[in-house]
Parts: structure tokens; sequence; C-alpha cells
């Protein structure tokens, strides 16, 4: 659960801060990682704030990478302020413009696809040195492991561990990791990454069914390029995942990572197993149990000899 800031704590802080606020509002539901108000300045002009729910959420980082993109030719809203205040224990805040339109459908994607993949494929075509987490040094990105062999066997090994104390099950991931040990030891080749959204569907936003932006970087991370697409799969029908991903691959320079697809499928099923269930013990919705019955599933195949 995320503490929640009072509205009066923030409205001394815009204050102070020099902004001048015609109004302020909570916006409930979205995300679970920030407090997220609607701003309305006394010049006309909408705009988000974010608090963060702790310190791991580094907005000087996620500017940095949307300044990037903005100049790379995505369509992202700008992030106009970044600080860290006190009064909030330290935590992030950011401004952020706010976007005109509303989170796309499958239907209005399959209307835009093209435009979708395109602007994917910049985002995905952006290096970084290392796998995770991002920080930044001078001009460039870095990630907190430097080869994706650590970055696979600590993410996979943990989610596992949660999954296993879920499910008291390990024989398929015992049967993954031991099919798939030469990939994952021969993957130590790989030092540099790719930029990934990491929950590319619900931000994707259409104005009047076309294409307006894409939004929410809180969990951008590096690792190989095809995390996103793995998302929209579960997202779009079949027929127009297949159109998206022949426009996303044709648009995308993949050749390094090739080889090593199969082990990041492998990372996106463990870690969206152990997050739908979690999810549905949570809120009891039968989505995420179907999704979690999936996604075991296709583990299940993938380790069969």
């Amino acid at each position: 659960m995320i503490d929640k800031i009072d509205i009066e704590e923030v409205k001394r802080y815009l204050f102070q801060k020099g902004f001048k606020l015609e109004s302020i509002d909570p916006v409930l539901n979205k995300g679970v990682s920030s407090n997220v108000f609607i701003l309305r300045f006394i010049d006309g002009t909408s705009h988000y704030l974010k608090i963060s729910h702790d310190n791991s959420s580094d907005y000087l980082v996620q500017k940095f990478i949307t300044d990037q993109l903005r100049a790379k030719g995505v369509s992202t809203p700008e992030i106009t302020f970044v600080d860290r205040f006190s009064a909030f224990d330290g935590k992030h805040v950011l401004i952020i413009d706010k976007l005109q339109g509303d989170s796309g459908t499958p239907s209005q994607w399959n209307k835009q696809l093209e435009v979708i993949a395109e602007q994917l494929s910049i985002i995905n075509g952006v290096d970084v040195s290392g796998f995770g987490n991002i920080r930044v040094e001078g001009k460039s990105l870095y990630g907190q492991y430097r080869y994706y062999k650590d970055y696979f066997l600590s993410k996979f090994e943990t989610f596992v561990g949660l999954l296993s104390y879920q499910i008291g099950e390990t024989t398929i991931f015992d049967k993954l990791k031991n099919k798939y040990k030469g990939l994952i030891d021969s993957s130590v080749e790989l030092e540099v990454g790719r930029l990934v959204h990491a929950d590319i569907p619900g931000h994707v936003y259409m104005d009047n069914n076309l294409y307006a932006g894409i939004i929410d970087f809180d969990d951008v991370h590096s690792t190989l390029p095809f995390y996103d697409i793995f998302e929209s799969e579960l997202f779009l029908s079949r027929k127009t995942f297949e159109r998206f991903l022949e426009a996303w691959e044709r648009l995308s320079l993949l050749e390094k990572y090739c080889k090593y697809r199969i082990l990041s499928e492998i990372l996106f099923l463990v870690e969206e197993s152990y997050y739908s269930l979690l999810t549905f013990e949570r809120l009891k919705r039968s989505d995420d149990l179907d999704t979690f019955t999936k996604m075991i599933a296709r583990l299940e195949r993938l380790s069969m000899n």
C-alpha cells in the first residue's frame, strides 16, 4: 500500500517552489508506485505531479531517458520538474506534462500498428551498458549487471524462489535451467542491453483513435529488447499481434539478441506468472488466474526435451 500524502502538504510544497496553482486533485487508481495528482496552473496548462512511494524510484534517471527519447522522435510527455524534498521523506517528485487522450484499446492499436511499432522500436533500440536498473553517468546509461548471464540468473532465481514458495513446485524450473544451461552460460558475451518500457500495453495513449504517445516510464530498465513485445502479445489478439510483431521486427536491429530470445521469454513468463498469481490472491479476478495458468503452461512446453 502507498502511504497517502496529504493534499494540503502538496499545495504548500508547490507554493514554496513558486508554482502558481489554480487547482489540484488526486488521481485515483493510477499505478502502485506513486502518489499522483492532476495540477492545473493559472496559465491554463495541466500537468501530473507524482511523488514516489520510496527512494528507489529515481525520477532524475527517468527524465534523462525521456529527454533522450523525445529527441529521437518518441512522442512522450516532457518531464518539466524533478526534485527530492525532505517534507516527503526524501521521496522523488516530478511534474510531467499531461498527454491528451486515454489508454488505447486493442482495436485502436489494430488501426495504428505501424506507428506504435515504429515508436516502440526507437525505445527498444537504445543501447545500455549492462542490464537491470539504470543509472546515468555523464551522458551514458549503465545497468546494475555487467553481463546478461548475471542479470538472468538473479531475476530467474528470485522469481522462481517466490513462485516455489507460492505453489510448492520446483521441477519445472529445474528442468528449464538444466535444458538451457549452455545458452545461459554463453550469454555472458552480452554486455549491452536495450531499453524497455516494461509496462507498455496500458500506456500507449490514443486521441480520437489516433496514436498520441507513450506515457509512464516508471518501470524502464535494460534487458533484451523483446520484453515489451511479450507484454503486447498478452494484450492483442493473435492476428493483430502477428502483424505488430512483423512491423516491430522489420524496424528493429535484433541480430545479436535473436540467439537469446528464448531466455528473455523464460524470464518474462516466470515474472508474469508470479505477478498474475499475486494479483489473483489479492483481488480474486479470474483473468489473473487464467494468465497464471497460461504462463505456467508455456513454461512447461519450453522445459520439455
